[in-house]
């Protein structure tokens, strides 16, 4: 079990990984694009047989790259294949492969994204937590990932707190 240390309000605060301030953390599991995706000739579709089944899966996803989590989403707002396709659609912007995938549109918020943490298909993971109260879990992972991750800095499996 892995714990870890960190500085909170002047107190020093000791919790597990299942824990972050005495908040249940749901299981997130992180996987590679390669995982999900079939990537042809720069284009991106759903893998016939993923690691995870999670076309129509009620879950928030997260977008990491690098080890920073970068976007939060959540699967009950796409109907046909839920938050895959919104994943997809992501992965597309983030690596520029516009051009070959036309039913993807180019959008500023993922240019920016691009730009700022210069990604790539080896350093871009998806976490998915499957639940059946989205928008409960979605309110928490987006507080979590806004609040406390912007003043922590994940470093292996621990998180130390580094001041602004």
């Amino acid at each position: 079990m892995t714990s870890g240390v960190a500085l909170l309000g002047g107190f020093l605060v000791y919790f597990f990984s299942t824990t972050l301030f005495g908040i249940k953390m749901p299981d997130i599991k992180w996987y590679s694009i390669q995982n999900l995706y079939t990537i042809e000739k720069y284009k991106i579709k759903h893998k016939k047989n993923p690691v995870t089944k999670w076309i129509k899966l009620p879950c928030v996803y997260k977008i990491k790259i690098n080890n920073k989590i970068i976007h939060v989403g959540r699967s009950d707002t796409c109907k046909k294949h839920g938050g895959a396709e919104k994943v997809r659609k992501a992965i597309v912007n983030l690596l520029n492969i516009l051009e070959h995938n036309p039913s993807v549109t180019k959008t500023k918020y993922w240019e920016k994204i691009r730009l700022q943490h210069r990604s790539n298909s080896s350093n871009i993971k998806i976490g998915i937590i499957k639940t059946n109260a989205i928008k409960k879990t979605y309110i928490q992972e987006t507080t979590r990932s806004s609040k406390v991750l912007r003043r922590m800095h994940l470093v292996g499996e621990r998180y130390t707190y580094v001041s602004k």
